[in-house]
């Protein structure tokens, strides 16, 4: 198993109904696009959340 499963399972349903959202399965793990950018993506068993710049440096 390349990415957990059962957390691509949960997104597809909670990510459903996004429009313009693709799933597709890239660099060995599992991705959702908006209007073409990757927005969420699972790579092994961790979840990655694009953010943006501006919201990564308030952190």
């Amino acid at each position: 198993m390349a990415y957990d499963e059962g957390l691509a399972e949960r997104l597809d349903v909670l990510l459903d109904d996004v429009p313009g959202l693709v799933v597709t399965h890239m660099f060995g793990g599992y991705g959702f696009l908006h209007n073409g950018n990757m927005c969420v993506g699972i790579w092994k068993d961790s979840l990655v959340i694009r953010i943006g710049i501006e919201a990564a440096k308030k952190n």
